[in-house]
């Protein structure tokens, strides 16, 4: 779908973000992790190109989880 037939620029953001945090979710779980507790976003950048109808982002997050013990 194209980023203006989605809610425009900050439609698209906000489903970039929900995405690269459920990718951020997954990595956890599937290096055994019970919880992602914090994370961080240093950067984001957005280049838009309106002519083509294209939207580039850019984000580097870090993240840290915890490995719960078991009984």
């Amino acid at each position: 779908m194209l980023p203006l037939q989605s809610g425009g620029l900050s439609g698209f953001v906000h489903s970039f973000m929900a995405e690269v945090l459920a990718i951020v979710r997954a990595h956890v779980t599937a290096l055994g992790g019970n919880a992602m507790v914090a994370y961080f976003i240093s950067e984001n950048v957005l280049f838009h190109n309106a002519h083509k109808n294209q939207v580039i982002l850019f984000t580097l997050l870090l993240a840290c989880s915890v490995n719960g013990w078991k009984h």
